[in-house]
């Protein structure tokens, strides 16, 4: 829901504090009252130049649910207002994480039954922002941040917040799960390589993806 119906200015407030502090929890008032759970995270600006808001709600115990949506809908909107919001770069209303999967665990590859097992759905395929570069690790590919990158492709996977913890802790090093920038300007969780383990490895960034170096036969 929207977290206040409207802004006042100070001055505004000063006239009538109880009156305008009324109007102001018109959305959450009644949130106490009904036992529920609720974040209000920052939406952006109206056409009026004000600050915008929403609150997400759930019933009470859901804090660690609604943190997750929270910052879900903050990593989907980064820095940039004006990002497209698109079903796929978001967290939806059940709690689904968007994951942007890279190399072994992408549709094909060995490892993609295991997103399945957890009840993983291909949504779409996406790149990244021209900040990353792509490295062969032997059985499967690393993504790395780094200046004077590239735009490499990535599958976007819709997860549940549980199934991804459990995806984490199969994960072996030097790769984990962080924030990936899409070309869009969306944030979203995905498989990153730590940058130790680039440093002898081979820059396949120039071919675009994982499953375009396999094509290639790693020539």
């Amino acid at each position: 829901m929207p977290t206040v119906p409207t802004t006042f200015t100070l001055a505004e407030m000063a006239e009538d504090p109880i009156g305008r502090n009324t109007i102001l929890g018109h959305y959450t008032i009644f949130a106490n009252l009904l036992d529920l759970a609720a974040v209000a995270v920052p939406a952006g600006l109206t056409p009026a130049g004000r600050p915008h808001g929403v609150t997400f709600l759930a019933p009470a115990g859901s804090d660690d649910f609604l943190a997750a949506l929270g910052a879900g809908f903050l990593g989907e909107k980064g820095e940039k207002d004006s990002a497209p919001r698109t079903p796929a770069g978001r967290v939806s209303v059940d709690g689904i994480v968007p994951l942007a999967v890279v190399g072994a665990h992408r549709v094909g590859q060995p490892l993609h039954p295991h997103l399945v097992a957890l009840g993983a759905r291909f949504a779409a395929v996406a790149r990244t922002a021209p900040c990353y570069r792509l490295y062969d690790l032997g059985d499967r590919p690393g993504l790395a941040r780094e200046e004077g990158g590239s735009s490499v492709e990535v599958e976007l996977h819709e997860i549940e917040p549980a199934a991804l913890g459990k995806l984490l802790v199969t994960i072996p090093a030097p790769l984990g799960l962080g924030t990936v920038e899409l070309s869009d300007g969306r944030r979203v969780r995905g498989f990153l390589c730590e940058a130790y383990a680039v440093g002898s490895a081979r820059d396949i960034t120039g071919l675009g993806s994982w499953p375009a170096y396999l094509a290639a036969g790693r020539a």
